[in-house]
């Protein structure tokens, strides 16, 4: 380590992002500890349903059960597609809501450099006009004043060197708590609840990549690209901090 970074370690000392343990300067802008690195589990090296992303349970399926049953239900799904950096379960949990509630600068480096990360390995052929962040609900936002995903686009559309597009979206009306909610009732929460802020003319023909913190059923993502397809966007692509494994699916007759 050298003068410089020594430095820094002593004025602006580093925490992991997920348990919040002490840690040395990383350049990189990821912080994250050792032993967390051993037990978060990183979306990149898991086999994912090819429609939502998620990692599945059973590695011989290509499809999540949920995708599964949508195709079969001629659901239409209107992203192009999902990616996320590592699974929800209890050590990542501590960390995001650690971003939510903390604020901190650190952790938003953390998780915008881990979801750019995915997103030039998922996407890395995708020319994006502009990146753009779910809203939050107004309840949410009386509660914590921090608008935790606006803070990751912003910062993953730097990293990227792609335009961030703040309020995009506007709230036609306000949802229920999407995590109290099974799959069918997330999706009939979120029927109808987003619209777009400004002029249509602005997304015509343009391709567009979603910010989120969590994606579970990807309901909030598919409403948002839904709103944005029908005004002319081309392309909705979505990527979030954690995503849900999917233990369920079938092996062939979804294709």
């Amino acid at each position: 380590m050298n003068i410089l970074s020594r430095l820094v370690n002593l004025v602006y000392p580093s925490k992991c992002s997920f348990c919040g343990k002490l840690i040395s300067f990383q350049k990189s802008g990821i912080n994250i500890c050792s032993e967390c690195m051993d037990k978060i589990k990183f979306c990149a090296s898991r086999k994912r349903c090819k429609v939502c992303g998620t990692p599945l349970g059973n590695p011989r399926y290509r499809f999540c059960q949920s995708c599964f049953r949508k195709a079969k239900s001629n659901i239409c799904t209107y992203y192009n597609g999902i990616t996320a950096a590592v699974e929800y379960d209890r050590n990542s949990k501590r960390g995001i809501l650690n971003l939510k509630h903390a604020r901190s600068l650190s952790s938003v480096n953390t998780f915008s450099n881990l979801i750019t990360a995915m997103v030039k390995n998922d996407f890395g052929g995708v020319n994006f006009d502009y990146i753009t962040a779910i809203p939050p609900r107004r309840q949410r936002m009386k509660e914590i004043g921090f608008d935790q995903s606006g803070a990751l686009a912003k910062k993953t559309a730097k990293l990227l060197s792609v335009k961030y597009y703040p309020n995009l979206f506007k709230r036609i009306r306000q949802t229920s708590k999407q995590t109290d909610l099974s799959s069918f009732e997330r999706q009939q929460n979120l029927n109808g609840a987003f619209g777009l802020k400004g002029n249509s003319d602005n997304i015509q023909g343009k391709t567009i990549l979603v910010i989120d913190d969590v994606t579970t059923t990807g309901a909030t993502f598919n409403e948002c690209a839904r709103v944005l397809k029908l005004s002319g966007a081309k392309a909705v692509y979505c990527a979030a901090i954690a995503t849900t494994e999917k233990n369920n699916g079938d092996r062939d007759s979804f294709t």
